[in-house]
């Protein structure tokens, strides 16, 4: 009867998943516990021409192996090569007592000759030789003899059949264990090495014990099955089975101590096993790492995974693309709910390298980003024209052709007006605002189906179990509660249908500085039926740092004692009733009058003592406490505040300053404070 002996590959393809980083001394206990569990042979990790560092599982030379190993061994003990990346047969020192009896070797069909001219010389060098052929599924039968007939010269310990990505069913996997049976010369052993995409590696284990072979068999294992992808065959499952049927007496309990001791912490942060992407991958005989990359890494949902992965070219399909996955995320979701970003700017390089870093992650969720440039050089313009991702475009807007030059109001409905007709939802953002596109596009992909004209996000932080939505309908309702919300650029996303229809609207002009796009809307809606969504349950914008103080706050005099209330004035008939609640700001995120804004607004210059007095009449009509906190700051000179506030910001911006607990609570009572 032929014996079955287990090698278990915890710390070489387990180390796929922590970059064989188990720790000098984590890996010297799972090898003693596994040995102490009676498995035949354990596999220490791979030997790879690389610096080496104890604490992972990879080796560049067989000493530091020995010395892993210790003078009593009480198993035989394997370390892993690969053709593709080899460990330099001239750096392998001969086989002595105490190495490493085992290598194995991972040969590709691709590379079958240097794969036998490698393994020759691990021969030479007197180690026992196992043949791992990966992905054994794309060897005809008569290629699969043939490969088999070519190393059989070598007299290896074993051959193997390899279900490298866990695509093959249990009938094609015996089919080739017959094969190997068949051609292998006598005394070499047949092994398996399977992972679990399709949940059968078990079942494939147990058939291929039961099968009459003439020779031993070798079973692969890891603990929990860890290991890449889909995981593998797991030893504890099979230590079982081994012991109730092979007649085997293996410990059980060391495996358990491995697992809750140590891979259950690897576990908690770094997922592997089946699940239905791998299945999918396994079903389309795909490499797995598209599962992986496209569930993990970018949490694209099952369906999706699907088509993305029937789009794969054949050459993609077995060589991982990350490029190849994203250029086809980009074609589907942008066909399901096509999204731009639109982002006026002018000077501010800083930030749209911010943007840049993060295109990527816009180009996976099919959405385009568009920067409308008024800057005085080509900075900006020559940083978005070498980003290699072709979801960002340029647009140029001419400073010097404004009808109004203290408005930005006209680049904003220029830059709209440029994607209109193009994208399902509009976004306008400033620049150095994020939007977290992941958080909005199943919202954005509903309220298309669902016909929305137009969505408005709040743009402050908010607690983390908050969550509100709200659909309005009633125009007036809408104006008083979300009017505040609406004038921060980033706030307001458009459908197709409905900016084509507010850029038709002639409310553009000096009065509405920085506030075009709430008076256009109202302007817009009020004699229109229209469907509008609020968003309050994600942060989905996110501030980055910035040292000049917006127009808001260098303009802020002018804009909210003159063009704020003019513009409140000349809204339609139909917002009388909410007019005057408009002028003491009811509703606002932020209080134009807070301590906050009126610190920014002097340290930039905004206000004098005289303008204040002067303007009291409306001052006091929009905020009493406003009029008097504005009368106090508007007596300390701008220079010295702005100074106090840009140390303050740079020590904020400073990493190691932020994590200062003491700089941390003070700037949470600034917070409390001032907002």
């Amino acid at each position: 009867m032929n014996t079955v002996k287990l090698l278990d590959c915890t710390l070489r393809d387990g180390g796929y998943i922590n970059d064989w980083n188990f720790g000098k001394n984590v890996i010297h206990k799972i090898k003693t516990e596994l040995a102490t569990s009676g498995i035949e042979i354990i596999e220490l990790g791979f030997l790879r021409d690389e610096i080496r560092d104890e604490n992972r599982a990879v080796f560049n030379n067989i000493e530091d192996v020995k010395s892993l190993i210790g003078k009593k061994p009480t198993s035989q003990y394997a370390v892993m090569a690969e053709v593709s990346n080899p460990f330099p047969l001239g750096k392998l020192a001969p086989y002595t007592k105490g190495a490493p009896e085992i290598i194995r070797v991972i040969i590709w069909k691709r590379m079958l000759q240097e794969g036998f001219e490698y393994c020759k010389g691990i021969v030479e060098k007197g180690y026992k030789l196992c043949v791992q052929p990966a992905r054994v599924s794309q060897y005809s039968d008569s290629e699969f003899v043939d490969m088999i007939q070519k190393f059989n010269t070598l007299n290896p310990l074993a051959i193997y059949v390899v279900d490298s990505w866990g695509t093959m069913d249990a009938h094609t996997l015996l089919h080739y264990l017959q094969l190997a049976d068949e051609n292998l010369k006598p005394g070499i052993s047949v092994g398996y090495h399977g992972h679990n995409n399709l949940k059968q590696a078990f079942d494939v284990a147990k058939a291929f014990c039961t099968y009459p072979l003439k020779r031993d068999l070798m079973i692969d294992t890891s603990v929990y099955g860890i290991g890449r992808g889909a995981g593998n065959l797991d030893t504890e499952q099979f230590l079982t089975y081994a012991n109730e049927n092979l007649n085997k007496n293996y410990n059980i309990s060391p495996i358990q101590h491995i697992y809750h001791t140590y891979i259950s912490k690897i576990y908690e942060t770094k997922k592997w096993g089946h699940s239905i992407p791998y299945a999918i991958t396994a079903k389309y005989n795909c490499n797995p790492s598209y599962a992986d990359y496209l569930s993990n890494t970018l949490h694209v949902d099952d369906r999706l995974v699907e088509e993305v992965i029937q789009q794969l070219s054949p050459d993609d399909k077995i060589i991982f693309s990350a490029k190849a996955a994203d250029d086809i995320l980009y074609k589907l979701r942008k066909a399901k709910c096509s999204t731009c970003i639109v982002i006026p700017t002018r000077n501010r390089v800083r930030f749209i390298k911010n943007w840049l870093d993060k295109a990527q992650l816009f180009y996976t969720y099919g959405t385009d980003i568009w920067f409308v440039d008024s800057s005085d050089n080509q900075d900006t313009e020559n940083l978005v024209k070498n980003c290699p991702y072709k979801n960002v475009f340029y647009a140029r807007f001419d400073d010097s052709k404004r009808q109004f030059k203290d408005t930005l109001d006209e680049k904003v409905y220029y830059a709209l007006s440029l994607v209109a007709d193009k994208y399902d939802w509009s976004w306008p953002c400033r620049d150095r605002t994020f939007i977290h596109i992941d958080k909005m596009y199943t919202q954005l992909f509903e309220a298309k189906k669902e016909k929305f004209d137009l969505i408005t996000i709040y743009y402050l932080p908010i607690k983390k179990n908050e969550v509100t939505t709200y659909d309005y309908t009633d125009r007036n309702q809408y104006l008083l509660e979300q009017f505040g919300n609406m004038m921060t650029l980033g706030s307001m996303v458009f459908c197709s249908r409905f900016l084509k229809q507010l850029l038709t609207e002639k409310v553009q002009g000096k009065i509405n500085v920085g506030l075009w796009i709430p008076v256009a809307i109202f302007h817009c809606i009020a004699n229109k039926k229209f469907k509008a969504k609020f968003i309050k349950e994600v942060n989905v914008l996110q501030d980055f740092p910035y040292d000049a103080p917006s127009f808001w706050f260098k303009d802020m005099f002018s804009l909210w004692t003159k063009r704020y209330p003019a513009m409140i004035e000349n809204l339609p008939a139909c917002y009388t009733a909410e007019k005057e609640k408009l002028l003491t700001f009811t509703n606002f995120p932020i209080h134009p009058f807070c301590w906050f804004c009126l610190l920014i607004s002097r340290a930039a210059g905004a206000f004098t003592f005289k303008q204040i007095f002067k303007n009291r009449k409306i001052l006091k009509k929009m905020s009493l406490s406003g009029y008097f906190k504005m009368l106090f700051i508007s007596l300390i000179p701008a220079k010295l505040l702005g100074r106090l506030i840009d140390t303050f910001a740079r020590s904020i911006r400073d990493e190691k300053t932020r994590k200062n607990p003491i700089i941390r609570f003070i700037v949470f009572m600034l917070r409390k404070i001032l907002l």
